[in-house]
């Protein structure tokens, strides 16, 4: 049983071996030797390395555990606070992760330098671990963050800088958050300054990273189009390590940019849009043909992630997208109804005398700073939620006189009108058949009227397309959706049964 102490020449001794260590590895070794030899069983070392923890040194697990993020279990933890952890009941304990059943107790502290948390080392005890346990882990820490401090930290190879970014590449939810994650781990693997996404035709900068990158958005096209003509037709392109070769055509707007160092990555395969990854630095660096390989796999990564986004995003748009007029259906109608009324009773305003926030937001906290942003509720405009209901008089008659064809002409020419006749701020919606509707934003009854209005003066100035029939209703606090659009349908056929051709306002 280990007694927490090292007699003075056992510790001189392993002080010694990490001192002389010829690597990182080596020195978090001697440090688990030395644990061993003083009788703790079950000792590690771990290092943070592409944001994980790695195991550099080990001893007495059969399986261990590696890799471990941030926060993590004790370890984690202990990594992320940079504050040591003295668990003395491991199955009481929260962040305890069970890797050997008979564990008691865990004590963990951390290894730093250079102003931030390098990594951790651990034992745990499958009895009680004694007294002074604690301070000869934090000497061992001490004299290995001495030794790293000389040694520097182990790098990840570029294999595994590779692997790490394509994880975070298949995170990305949108075409601008990919492009962002492939700057950074263009500019990375480099390792250069400054990377940037070439795309369109002519050839521009899409999206830039790097002090470089306000020169590289100000390269004229026809500087772009002649370097990536260098790559369209397959392969790459690098800086030579000659600097006074022969030059390719347009490399001379890139030197005057300030980029002395140059990689370029074709992107093929999805069309137009984006044709070329560049890597640039201001000052001339050798690149390898292993620095240029690790940047093509990253380009068909993203490439290939960019696809499925692009599939995600037409599949997106099919589900919610009516296919003969381009309108959102009726899902998109109810979930935009139901986001407009939550921004309504969401923000307390009614609690304060006001009708309503403001469904796209007033702006007190947009420009107006601290004071702005405390302005009482009251002082707000009032906002209310309305609906306007839509449907096409006669169409059942032009569908059995003219066929489905001019039934479909008249339904899209109708989405085109009454778009066109909204503000821009609202959206048009097909419900089915010949009913439309729209979510309108507004100060007060009179606003949404007045938008109906604009509709029906639309469709009555077109001749092609008969007349409309419109109901409105104005929420009233704390309407559900569905007794709104009851109110909205019931004004509605007010009107036709009046005659249609006209709009009416439920009260």
């Amino acid at each position: 049983m280990p007694s927490g102490a090292l007699p003075p020449s056992a510790e001189e001794t392993s002080t010694r071996a990490v001192a002389t260590a010829a690597d990182a590895t080596q020195a978090c070794r001697a440090v688990a030797d030395l644990l061993l030899q003083a009788g703790y069983s079950l000792p590690s070392v771990y290092l943070e390395r592409g944001g994980r923890l790695r195991c550099l040194a080990v001893h007495g697990y059969r399986q261990l555990f590696d890799g471990i993020a941030p926060g993590v279990g004790v370890i984690g933890r202990t990594y992320t606070t940079g504050q040591a952890t003295v668990v003395r009941d491991a199955g009481a304990d929260g962040a305890y992760r069970q890797a050997v059943e008979a564990v008691v107790d865990e004590i963990c502290v951390p290894v730093r330098g250079d102003g931030r948390t390098l990594g951790a080392i651990n034992v745990e005890g499958v009895e009680p671990l004694p007294a002074g346990t604690l301070e000869l882990l934090e000497t061992l820490a001490d004299a290995l963050s001495a030794r790293l401090a000389e040694l520097g930290l182990p790098q990840e190879s570029a294999a595994q800088r590779l692997v790490r970014h394509a994880t975070g590449l298949a995170e990305a939810r949108t075409a601008d958050e990919l492009a962002q994650r492939s700057l950074a781990a263009a500019v990375d693997l480099g390792p250069l300054s400054s990377a940037a996404i070439v795309g369109d035709r002519p050839c521009r900068v899409l999206a830039a990273r790097g002090p470089l990158a306000p020169a590289l958005r100000e390269l004229p096209p026809a500087a772009l189009d002649a370097a990536v003509a260098w790559v369209e037709a397959g392969g790459s392109s690098r800086t030579s390590p000659e600097p006074d070769g022969f030059a390719l055509a347009g490399q001379q707007e890139f030197r005057q940019a300030g980029a002395e160092t140059l990689v370029l990555i074709g992107t093929p395969g999805i069309g137009d849009e984006v044709t070329a990854l560049l890597v640039a630095d201001a000052s001339p660096a050798p690149v390898g043909p292993e620095v240029v390989e690790s940047l093509e796999l990253l380009a068909a990564l993203a490439t290939a992630h960019l696809r499925s986004l692009r599939a995600t995003e037409r599949l997106q748009q099919q589900a919610s997208t009516d296919a003969l007029t381009g309108l959102p259906h009726r899902r998109g109608f109810h979930e935009a109804l139901a986001a407009a009324l939550s921004g309504v009773r969401g923000s307390g305003a009614r609690e304060a005398g006001v009708r309503g926030s403001g469904v796209r937001g007033s702006g007190a906290r947009g420009t107006g700073g601290r004071e702005a942003g405390r302005r009482r509720l009251d002082d707000l405009p009032a906002r209310e939620v309305a609906v306007v209901m839509i449907d096409l008089d006669g169409f059942k008659v032009v569908n059995d006189s003219h066929g489905h064809a001019a039934g479909d002409a008249l339904l899209q020419h109708a989405a085109e009108v009454l778009s066109g006749a909204l503000r821009s701020s609202d959206d048009l919606y097909r419900l089915g058949g010949d009913e439309f509707a729209s979510v309108l934003d507004v100060p007060d009854a009179g606003e949404a009227v007045a938008v109906a209005g604009r509709l029906l003066a639309a469709v009555r100035q077109d001749a092609t397309l008969g007349s409309i029939s419109l109901g409105v209703a104005v929420a009233r606090p704390d309407e559900p959706p569905p007794t709104l659009l009851a109110r909205a349908d019931a004004a509605l056929y007010v009107v036709k049964n009046r005659g249609k051709d006209g709009l009416h306002l439920a009260t």
